[in-house]
C-alpha cells in the first residue's frame, strides 16, 4: 500500500507532480467512479488504468518500506516488497447492486423474470413484452402481459436462452380493457392521452438500476396493439433497442409521424394474410400494411437490394405445412436485418407451435447494437 510520507521516496528530484494530498484525492475519485461502473469488464479496465496512475511518473517504481533514494546501506534498487504492493481490492470494493422490489414500475407495476443462472457479474439481454388490446379479457384483476406471455410461451425460455424479461401491462379504459397509446388509431380509443413511451422507457431505466442489463441488447416483442407500441417505441426511442418483433401490428398511416433516431434497428414483421382485425393490407387513413411498414424500415436502415426469399416456416399448429413465407433484407446499415414473415391464410391470433417462440427469439437475441 502507498503510505504517507513516501512521496519523496517514490518520486525523486520532484519529477512527479502528485503530492500525498493529490494521491488521496485520486483515491477518493477512483472510489466514486468505481461505484458507477457496474459492468465487471469495465471495472477491470478502469482499475488497470487506476493502478497505472499510482505507479508514478516516468520510469519511477514503488520502493519497499526500508528503501530510500540515497545509496547509504542499500542497493539503490526501487523494487517493492510483496507486502508493500498496491492492492486494488483494498482500495476499490466490489460494487453492490440494490435489491430489486417484487415488481417494477411503481403505480403501474410490471413483472420481471430473471434467468435462473442470473448473476450481476455479467451483462444480460433484456426483452420487453407488450400485450395486445384487451389481452386481460376485460378483467381489471388480470394482467394482459401475463396472459400474452402464456400465449407466446416466452418467459419459460428465459433460463434456456439467458435473457431478462419485462412484462408490463397497459392502462385500463372504461371497459376495463388494457391498452397502449401507440398511434392515433390504436388503441387509446377514449383519448386518455397516456404517455406510454415515457412509462416504458422509464421502466427500462428502472430495470437497469437493479439488474446488469446489456444496453446493446434490449429487444421489443408485441402482439397487435403491442406490435403498434413496439413500432411507436422504435420511432420515438429507437436508439435504445437492437431489434423488434411485431405480430399482427403495424404503424402510422402517415409515415411522417415516425421520426426515428439515425441509428438503425432490426425489424421482424409477422402477419397473417387472413387477419380481419389488423388487416395485412392495412386500412386507408388508419394504419399501413405489413408490406409498407417493412419497406419503411428497409429505407430507414439503408438496406441494399431487393428482399430475398428465405426458407418457409411451419410455426402455426394444425396445418401440417410451412405456411409462413419469409422475405429478408440483410445488407443493411450497422448489420441490421429486416424480415417479413407472411403467414398464408392465418388470422389475428394464430395457434403457434413451440417452434414460433424459438424462431422469434432467435431473430431478436442474435442482434446487437454497435
Amino acid at each position: 500500500m502507498v503510505n504517507g510520507g513516501r512521496c519523496a521516496a517514490l518520486m525523486p528530484d520532484e519529477a512527479c507532480l502528485l503530492s500525498q494530498d493529490a494521491l488521496q484525492q485520486q483515491r477518493r475519485y477512483i472510489r466514486r467512479r468505481a461505484d458507477l461502473l457496474r459492468s465487471a469488464t469495465m471495472r477491470k479496465l478502469f482499475l488497470m488504468a487506476a493502478f497505472s496512475l499510482f505507479l508514478g511518473c516516468g520510469s519511477s517504481s514503488l520502493s519497499s518500506p526500508g528503501s530510500s533514494n540515497s545509496t547509504d546501506g542499500g542497493s539503490g534498487d526501487d523494487a517493492s516488497s510483496p507486502g508493500d504492493s498496491f492492492s486494488i481490492e483494498d482500495e476499490l470494493p466490489a460494487t453492490e447492486w440494490p435489491t430489486a422490489p417484487e415488481m417494477l414500475g411503481g403505480e403501474r407495476p410490471a413483472k420481471y423474470v430473471l434467468p435462473k443462472q442470473y448473476t450481476a457479474d455479467e451483462q444480460w439481454p433484456l426483452l420487453l413484452l407488450l400485450h395486445g388490446y384487451s389481452a386481460n379479457i376485460g378483467n381489471p384483476e388480470l394482467s394482459g402481459g401475463d396472459i400474452q406471455d402464456g400465449y407466446l410461451g416466452l418467459s419459460q425460455r428465459s433460463s434456456e436462452l439467458g435473457f431478462i424479461m419485462l412484462i408490463p401491462h397497459g392502462t385500463l379504459d372504461s371497459k376495463n380493457n388494457q391498452f397502449w397509446n401507440a398511434t392515433d388509431y390504436c388503441c387509446d380509443f377514449e383519448k386518455n392521452g397516456v404517455d406510454d413511451v415515457t412509462y416504458l422507457t422509464g421502466l427500462l431505466d428502472e430495470a437497469a438500476t437493479y439488474f446488469n442489463v446489456d444496453p446493446k441488447r434490449v429487444y421489443l416483442l408485441g402482439h397487435s396493439n403491442g406490435g403498434f407500441m413496439s413500432y411507436r417505441l422504435a420511432c420515438a426511442a429507437g436508439e435504445r433497442f437492437a431489434a423488434l418483433a411485431s405480430i399482427a401490428g403495424t404503424s402510422y398511416w402517415d409515415a411522417t409521424k415516425c421520426t426515428p433516431a439515425s441509428s438503425p434497428i432490426s425489424v421482424l414483421q409477422i402477419h397473417g394474410t387472413a387477419d380481419t382485425s389488423i388487416k395485412y393490407d392495412g386500412i386507408t387513413g388508419a394504419f399501413c400494411s405489413a408490406d409498407e411498414v417493412v419497406q419503411r424500415w428497409v429505407q430507414r436502415n439503408a438496406c441494399e437490394g431487393n428482399g430475398e426469399a428465405g426458407t418457409a416456416l411451419d410455426i402455426v399448429s394444425g396445418d401440417n405445412a410451412a405456411e409462413t413465407n419469409v422475405t429478408r433484407w440483410s445488407q443493411c446499415a450497422d448489420d441490421t436485418v429486416v424480415e417479413l414473415w407472411s403467414m398464408d391464410g392465418i388470422g389475428h391470433i394464430p395457434g403457434f407451435t413451440s417452434d414460433f417462440s424459438a424462431a422469434a427469439l432467435d431473430f431478436l437475441l442474435s442482434k446487437k447494437r454497435p
